[in-house]
């Protein structure tokens, strides 16, 4: 892995671990943790549904499935650890950043506000895009059914010709736009964290000031004085 222009030194600066802020690698890597829980569950569900025929019918909602239960797993670790699964499993947790200057940096905890908003940004916006990715792929078979039906097979009737356009011009447009410009929006904060022009990760964490910081040993005495829930 090369980068121009002495990018090594920032790449190399990225692994001091007494540093409040966690490393760009360590955030990729959570984030990879959460898409590899989706594929697993995906994988695990289709092979049951293939094994015990009553699933089956459950087969065609289960991204709903996964994520209802992934809102629950997020939900107990969000308002028991201020963190999400993937962030708690490696050492992190959120706080909110109050103010920032160039001699401190004040961070408080989170507010039940912050958790409720961190569940849905996480979960609900991420199950959001899956659906409409997944409406976009199922819109392409269509698509290209209708440009080459097979032989014998009868048009569809379909919806208005004013509802059908509508459609039509969202995934050959509009989907490709909204996905263009979030892509864009998260990669230039991933640049801008790695640089440290930056203490957010992500665009949605902007929005709410919410940082995600590295656990220190007052948050692990702290959690080991809660109340066993």
């Amino acid at each position: 892995f090369f980068v121009a222009g002495g990018g090594m030194e920032v790449l190399l600066t990225q692994f001091n671990f007494a540093a409040p802020l966690p490393t760009f690698f360590e955030l990729i890597a959570q984030e990879n943790l959460n898409t590899a829980l989706g594929h697993a569950f995906q994988y695990v569900f289709a092979a049951l549904a293939h094994r015990y025929s009553s699933l089956l019918r459950w087969h065609a909602h289960s991204l709903e499935i996964f994520h209802a239960l992934w809102l629950l797993l997020e939900c107990k670790f969000l308002f028991s650890y201020d963190a999400t699964f993937a962030e708690n499993f490696y050492g992190m947790r959120r706080r909110r950043l109050r103010h920032q200057t160039a001699l401190e940096t004040v961070y408080e905890p989170l507010s039940r506000m912050d958790k409720v908003y961190s569940l849905l940004a996480h979960v609900g916006v991420t199950y959001v895009w899956a659906k409409a990715r997944q409406a976009r792929e199922q819109w392409e078979e269509q698509h290209q059914e209708e440009e080459h039906p097979p032989s014998g097979a009868t048009p569809r009737s379909g919806h208005p010709w004013w509802a059908a356009a509508v459609v039509d011009f969202y995934h050959r447009h509009g989907y490709q736009y909204a996905n263009g410009v979030c892509e864009a929006a998260s990669f230039l904060h991933r640049i801008m964290y790695l640089y440290e022009h930056t203490p957010y990760f992500h665009p949605l964490l902007r929005l709410r000031r919410l940082v995600l910081c590295r656990l220190e040993r007052s948050d692990l005495l702290e959690w080991q004085r809660q109340p066993a829930q």
